[in-house]
């Protein structure tokens, strides 16, 4: 998926699926990632683990309305 992040292995096989705007290395075993929701108006950061099953999920929530 182009301009998106995600992990693979030393033989280049997709491992977690590119879906993150942002993604860092692996450390102790959890990574810190993030994504935009579809509809643009909202995000998740996370901290995933090695399967990128997620061990702390924050959703952020942006509206247009004052």
């Amino acid at each position: 998926m182009e301009g998106k992040y995600g992990y693979i292995n030393k033989e280049g096989k997709v491992i977690i699926a590119f879906k993150y705007e942002y993604a860092s290395s692996f450390k102790n075993g959890l990574a810190w990632v993030s994504s935009h929701y579809v509809n643009g108006y909202g995000y998740v950061r996370a901290w995933i683990d090695k399967q990128g099953n997620y061990v702390y999920k924050e959703h952020k929530f942006v509206t247009t309305e004052n």
